[in-house]
């Protein structure tokens, strides 16, 4: 689709499909260059299939966008099957110099062979106008490559519009890779103003095995600002890292506001790491976290590599009191010390102050 075509795409099941090239495959679906408005609303895209042979092919996902006005409500992404290609930046949307809105998307049981990987989720090269997700779930996704770099969930590059997400799930991925520089689990963003709330990150697996290091373990914002609220990251394993720079957040040149996030049960293998916040020229403001049983390193929990004052621990060092993480039921026991624990000034649905987590604050129950 060219030149300011628009596209609806409304209950569609696209099953078994593939590109049958081993050149290039820029979209699975639809391709939109300066391509107008589009919708895809309760689509379905079950099997995709695509084995390259040139060394420089590049796979973009389901859906390329350029300049384009995407709305996206009910996507649902499975069973693709990808190898040979030298690059993989998406699993479901790639995005350049447009504007989206998100909700319900569901990319799952992927199998994905690559030279080079970038991201699961939803891929942002460039963006003016505000990005907004919802209800978004990455899981139960195998990538097999020889560098796996940036996130599992979001990466928003240059989103000079800043973006809002709330109900964010990155569970149970598998990533193997000889090295690589991970930059947060959960989601990545460069420039603009960001406000992530309720996010879960947990059961993922990241197997490095020769070298790395890793810039966040959950989230990661340069040149902009992040308001990070209600989250959990947990039962995660990263390994072959050799440092790891802030086991939670990391940011650069940026502010960063983070409130009633529990890490928990993370592990790091032999990595060395510095904080459970780094910060590298910015400026952070947090409260009502809660680190248990996941290092955050001897140089305390707020990392500041310009040598400021130093927060030396979290709020919080308690176990978070799941009601069964063995069977992906990270909402809270009746007895969790975390219940209502969060700030004050961010309060539950039923109007009480939060709970620490993901599901706590305005959106907790929600999802």
């Amino acid at each position: 689709f060219e030149e300011t075509s628009d596209l609806v795409m409304r209950r569609v099941l696209v099953s078994d499909a593939g590109c049958d090239t081993s050149y290039y495959c820029y979209a699975g679906v639809a391709y939109w260059d300066e391509g107008g408005e589009g919708l895809i609303e309760d689509v379905e895209v079950d099997g995709f299939s695509y084995d390259a042979s040139y060394s420089y092919a590049y796979f973009y996902g389901m859906f390329f966008a350029y300049e384009v006005d995407l709305v996206v409500d009910g996507l649902n992404i499975h069973d693709l099957d990808v190898t040979g290609i030298r690059g993989l930046y998406s699993l479901s949307i790639y995005m350049d110099y447009g504007s989206m809105q998100v909700n319900d998307l569901w990319v799952h049981d992927n199998r994905i062979q690559t030279e080079r990987g970038y991201g699961l989720g939803v891929y942002v090269d460039e963006s003016y106008g505000r990005l907004s997700f919802s209800n978004v779930t990455i899981e139960d996704n195998e990538v097999e490559a020889s560098r796996y770099s940036d996130t599992l969930g979001l990466y928003l590059d240059d989103a000079y519009g800043g973006s809002d997400v709330t109900n964010l799930e990155v569970l149970n991925n598998t990533i193997s890779a000889e090295y690589g520089y991970p930059y947060g689990l959960a989601g990545y963003a460069y420039y603009g103003d960001h406000d992530w709330q309720n996010l879960l990150v947990a059961g993922n697996v990241l197997d490095y095995s020769d070298y790395g290091y890793m810039y966040a373990g959950l989230a990661t914002i340069g040149y902009g600002s992040l308001r990070l609220a209600n989250a959990d990251f947990t039962g995660n394993s990263i390994s072959g890292l050799e440092d790891v720079y802030g086991s939670v957040a990391y940011a650069y040149y940026a502010d960063l506001a983070m409130w009633n996030v529990t890490a928990a049960n993370n592990d790091f293998g032999e990595a060395e790491i510095y904080g459970g916040i780094y910060l590298e020229d910015a400026e952070i403001t947090e409260g009502y976290n809660n680190a248990w049983d996941s290092s955050y390193g001897q140089e305390g929990w707020v990392y500041d590599d310009d040598d400021g004052e130093l927060v030396a621990a979290p709020m919080y060092e308690d176990e978070p009191g799941y009601a069964d993480a063995a069977n992906g039921d990270y909402t809270l026991s009746a007895g969790s010390p975390m219940i209502d624990a969060g700030s004050p000034d961010i309060l539950d649905a039923d109007g009480t102050i939060s709970d620490v987590g993901a599901y706590g604050g305005p959106f907790g129950d929600t999802w």
